[in-house]
């Protein structure tokens, strides 16, 4: 069970994530109660665009561990995909009031994805970073970045002309404009 877990995570840290979501289903499927692996179903099955399947997985994960802030993150931002933003904002103060630094913790994690090439696996965490932290300059040049690697120009000029805005010394966000 552990060593499915495990291969997922490197499955997931490589950027594979189909053969990632397979191995925390099947840890799943095992041991349903393993809240672990439905954390980690979740935000695979949101990296791979499956809103509803990261919900679901999410939401048995929250039953199982309350009061583990990425299950309220990560389920917000699956509610956010689902155009369901209201209830996407109780997820996001939930996760901030069990882990007041948790905007942080994402921000680490998806500038490690981003390093990867990993751009999917970073968008989805350096935009809770930037959800969480609205005045994370880091989150929103990155996260532009990230949009501009998977294919959404527009939408990276948003950020990226945000942090320029904002005169971020740094010359990557004009790389990419």
């Amino acid at each position: 069970l552990l060593a499915l877990g495990h291969r997922g995570e490197a499955w997931s840290l490589k950027g594979n994530h189909g053969n990632a979501l397979r191995d925390f289903e099947a840890a799943a499927d095992i041991d349903p109660s393993f809240a672990g692996a439905l954390l980690a179903r979740g935000r695979e099955r949101l990296i791979l665009g499956d809103a509803a399947g990261a919900v679901a997985a999410l939401t048995e994960a929250a039953k199982l561990n309350p009061a583990e802030p990425h299950v309220h993150v990560l389920r917000a931002m699956a509610l956010l995909a689902q155009g369901r933003p209201e209830a996407a904002a109780s997820e996001f103060a939930t996760a901030l009031r069990l882990d007041p630094v948790v905007a942080a913790k994402y921000l680490r994690s998806g500038c490690s994805r981003f390093d990867r090439c990993d751009y999917r696996g970073a968008l989805i965490e350096l935009d809770a970073a930037a959800r969480l932290d609205p005045a994370c300059q880091e989150a929103i040049r990155y996260r532009g970045c990230s949009l501009f690697h998977v294919g959404q120009p527009e939408r990276a000029r948003v950020d990226l002309d945000e942090a320029i805005l904002r005169k971020l010394d740094d010359s990557a966000a004009h790389l990419y404009r």
